[in-house]
């Protein structure tokens, strides 16, 4: 489905500044889009916003403009949670978890269980998800008992299993490592054109692979938007906000992975 925010404003109390302010963007159906900025920036609250968890757990909230997904216009935002149409993923993966399974296995199907899927399918779902995110060997195992970074692929394959045409990931390679990062890669670009995806980061490197749409946030406002090739032509003016580790080794790996920036880049930021 595509996503579009018109003037969009939020904030949490009636005496409080806007956390997001006159956000206005589309995000095309089956697109990629990063959400990008420093802590505080507003990028959960943004994704809280469009899958409906904003207004549904923080009433005193006080939005302005709107959110439309697909045909559905929702003045300021979404009510209530829009799942399975739209699924969350929130990056404490712990508060993603029921409780009310033991298993891996059954807290991947619980999602199932909520939209009433049929047994047999439910079953060929689970384990299909599962087999997606590369945790079919945990599938007898208690959530609560993995570590973060399989507590987060368990969260992930719980949404895969019911198809959500949009999917909304909140820093999701934070606890990863480099191999479930590489999963993430290949999951993430094989939804494409299938899946509206939208994701948070402070991070440039899974960005750059798996998005061709950003979004950047500075104190809740949009500095940025739009497709990969401005992006990474405009990438000098971020560098004072975006809090990148160490940029003059970052970029000169990104640049390996992305040959036709290479130059772009290493001249943008002075790199020798």
């Amino acid at each position: 489905m595509e996503i579009t925010l018109d003037r969009f404003s939020f904030h949490y109390a009636p005496s409080q500044q806007d956390v997001v302010s006159g956000i206005t963007m589309g995000i095309p159906k089956g697109s990629c889009c990063a959400v990008l900025g420093p802590t505080g920036a507003g990028k959960t609250t943004l994704l809280l916003a469009i899958s409906g968890a904003l207004a549904a757990h923080y009433s005193s909230g006080v939005g302005e403009g709107e959110i439309a997904i697909g045909p559905k216009v929702f003045r300021p935002m979404p009510d209530k949670i829009l799942f399975p149409e739209v699924g969350l993923a929130l990056q404490e993966s712990h508060l993603m978890i029921s409780g009310l399974h033991e298993t891996v296995r059954g807290e991947v199907g619980f999602s199932l269980e909520n939209i009433g899927t049929d047994t047999k399918v439910k079953e060929e779902k689970i384990v299909l998800a599962m087999e997606n995110v590369g945790i079919l060997h945990l599938a007898e195992r208690n959530p609560f008992m993995l570590s973060g970074g399989e507590l987060q692929r368990v969260v992930l394959a719980a949404l895969l299993a019911v198809q959500p045409a949009v999917l909304l990931l909140d820093e999701p390679s934070n606890s990863l490592d480099a191999e479930a990062t590489a999963m993430l890669v290949r999951i993430l670009r094989g939804l494409h054109k299938n899946t509206t995806v939208v994701f948070s980061d402070h991070q440039l490197d899974l960005a750059i692979l798996v998005a061709d749409r950003f979004l950047v946030l500075q104190d809740g406002e949009m500095v940025f938007f739009g497709e990969k090739k401005p992006f990474l032509k405009n990438l000098e003016q971020f560098k004072g906000f975006l809090p990148v580790d160490q940029w003059s080794k970052v970029i000169p790996q990104l640049s390996r992975k992305h040959a036709p920036h290479i130059r772009l880049l290493s001249r943008l930021l002075e790199i020798r």
